[in-house]
């Protein structure tokens, strides 16, 4: 049993100014079940962009996942770190809570 991703949306009367998912990932980092770390190149870590929500999760049913299964959750890097073109970055995320946490890293390079 994992986290259930979907922590809810914006209520149209926030008038959110991004995307949903960047609220979603903004809320999942505030209440400890995500983390991102982003290093350059050079090994230095770029320093995070905090996204204000204003809003409390809502908490879902964990999700079941049986061998072979998964789940995605979108997560736009770009919308909490200063990327430049061209720079090849290492990102680094873990996801979960106390009972199940997953972690991965990968290179990316920004167009």
């Amino acid at each position: 049993m994992v986290f259930n991703p979907d922590v809810g949306i914006p209520a149209p009367t926030m008038n959110w100014p991004s995307a949903n998912d960047a609220c979603q990932t903004s809320i999942s980092i505030s209440f400890g079940y995500l983390s991102i770390s982003v290093t350059d190149e050079t090994g230095q870590e770029l320093p995070q962009q905090a996204i204000q929500t204003w809003a409390t999760p809502v908490i879902q049913p964990k999700l079941e996942l049986t061998p072979g299964e998964s789940f995605e959750m979108a997560i736009r890097i770009d919308s909490f770190y200063r990327l430049e073109s061209g720079r090849a970055y290492w990102v680094a995320i873990e996801y979960g809570d106390q009972d199940l946490k997953v972690s991965a890293r990968t290179r990316v390079t920004v167009p």
